[in-house]
């Protein structure tokens, strides 16, 4: 495997005379955003795609293959691969964008070439862990699943690119980050129920929460960068994104869900989604039964999701595994070994502190959708969840 490298420039013209030289030896996929590099209070920032062209360099607009399918699906992913020509498996892939553009070039060049080929990241915004990550999330059927993919070696942080980020993006990828408070939690969960071996070190987790908890100013970008890249770094010793990805992540595709097969609110930032979900849980946590799941609650989630018109048949299987076994759990054991180490205050006091949403309103989503999201996340998939027993039983 190609050591890992994370670096940081502050200018683009810079970067490139230094870094990319043999032109020919590169391809850049460049995603809708373009225009994001010059003066930090400049209005009219600078067109990066014409000033590849104009450098003689491969560019790829990913955004025009095949238009109709959305980026970051599986259905993009393979009109990706068969735009890429066989012979470029021997160039470097650059790709200049966030985590959808990464996660659909990652996964197509997994797919078409294997692990023997080059790729680095030049980020668009602090937005995701996908830049250190050997892991896509993509969309198929309007599910979001993870799939095994290709791991950059290289991330580019150029300052004069990150200035122009959206906030909302920057937001989002400190949102994201927050799911190690809730989804560690799982994690040890799982270990203590034993349904995982897998150990996760209380220290390196407490010192990425007090990491997370350090950042003051988003405008300097590196303690948020250093963040996301140690996220995506553990998401691949440990060999699966679920370090990263509890019940907070559950409760988020979900919403996608309502948002995109049912069209009940716009689709919403999934970090930010994630960060209202970690707050949500954090706030649970300390209102939890002794023993979950001690009544069959088959009918009323079936009834439940008939109302909601959305197929029961999956979610009634995913329930009677996790009920059996968590019926006899007990949860005021693990928590007298495992306490929940943030407040629900602390937590929120962080969020409102960075204007991260704190509410289901204030991310325009309906607060019926929201609690019902909450209800149904638990189906979503068959992790097992710390939380998962107490929200079935206020069924």
């Amino acid at each position: 495997m190609k050591p890992f490298i994370s670096s940081y420039e502050s200018n683009w013209q810079e970067t490139f005379l230094k870094t990319f030289k043999n032109q020919n030896d590169f391809v850049f996929y460049l995603g809708k955003t373009q225009k994001f590099f010059g003066d930090k209070d400049q209005k009219n920032p600078s067109d990066l795609y014409k000033f590849l062209k104009n450098a003689g360099c491969h560019t790829v607009d990913v955004y025009d293959i095949d238009p109709k399918k959305p980026i970051a699906s599986l259905d993009k992913v393979h009109a990706v691969m068969e735009y890429i020509p066989d012979d470029f498996k021997d160039k470097t892939h650059v790709v200049v964008g966030s985590g959808s553009l990464l996660d659909t070039i990652k996964h197509a060049l997994y797919l078409k070439y294997g692990t023997e080929v080059s790729l680095w990241s030049i980020p668009t915004a602090t937005s995701v862990t996908a830049y250190s990550s050997p892991f896509a999330v993509l969309e198929q059927n309007s599910h979001k699943k993870t799939y095994p993919s290709l791991l950059p070696s290289r991330v580019i942080w150029v300052e004069q690119i990150i200035w122009h980020a959206p906030t909302l993006m920057n937001l989002s990828g400190l949102g994201d980050a927050l799911a190690i408070i809730t989804s560690s939690y799982d994690i040890w969960f799982q270990k203590f129920i034993g349904v995982s071996t897998q150990s996760l070190s209380q220290d390196k987790v407490y010192s990425l929460i007090d990491l997370i908890f350090s950042i003051q100013d988003l405008s300097f970008p590196k303690p948020l960068t250093d963040l996301l890249i140690q996220l995506g770094l553990m998401c691949g010793e440990w060999g699966s994104t679920s370090i990263i990805s509890g019940f907070e992540h559950a409760l988020s595709h979900t919403l996608d869900l309502l948002s995109h097969e049912y069209d009940l609110f716009p689709l919403q930032s999934h970090g930010l989604q994630v960060g209202l979900a970690t707050l949500t849980l954090t706030g649970l946590e300390t209102s939890l039964h002794n023993v979950p799941l001690k009544e069959d609650k088959t009918e009323k989630i079936k009834a439940h999701c008939k109302l909601l018109k959305v197929p029961y048949a999956h979610a009634i299987e995913i329930y009677q595994y996790k009920r059996n076994i968590l019926k006899n759990v007990n949860l005021k054991k693990f928590q007298e070994e495992q306490p929940f180490k943030v407040s629900y205050k602390k937590l929120q006091k962080f969020m409102v502190s960075h204007n991260i949403p704190i509410t289901a309103e204030s991310l325009d989503i309906p607060l019926k959708e929201f609690n019902w999201a909450l209800n149904y996340a638990p189906f979503y998939r068959d992790r097992i969840s710390f939380w998962d027993g107490q929200i079935i039983e206020k069924l």
